[in-house]
């Protein structure tokens, strides 16, 4: 999973992370033998999203329109948290 700033003239990705699926992440002996580290906990795309926009503001990269594939875009809840950080980073 990645989130870029673009502007007219090109595209930055500035966060990735690797999604770990709820079934690997609840698998002990898949976790151990792909090295997934204890503290790394399941998270749903739409949680992670919304990590990494908060980390985009606090960080203080520039904001402006979000463009979400259907996964993210069809999640009111992380349309309106997204929203929500959002004003606080104007």
């Amino acid at each position: 999973m990645s989130l870029s700033i673009a502007n007219h003239a090109a595209s930055l990705p500035v966060a990735y992370r690797l999604y770990l699926p709820e079934v690997l992440a609840k698998d002990r002996a898949r976790r151990k033998k792909v090295a997934v580290p204890k503290e790394i906990k399941f998270k749903t795309k739409p949680e992670v999203a919304l990590e990494q926009i908060r980390w985009a503001c606090e960080s203080g990269l520039p904001s402006g329109v979000a463009l979400m594939d259907t996964a993210y875009a069809n999640d009111s809840r992380l349309r309106a948290r997204r929203n929500h950080v959002s004003r606080k980073c104007a």
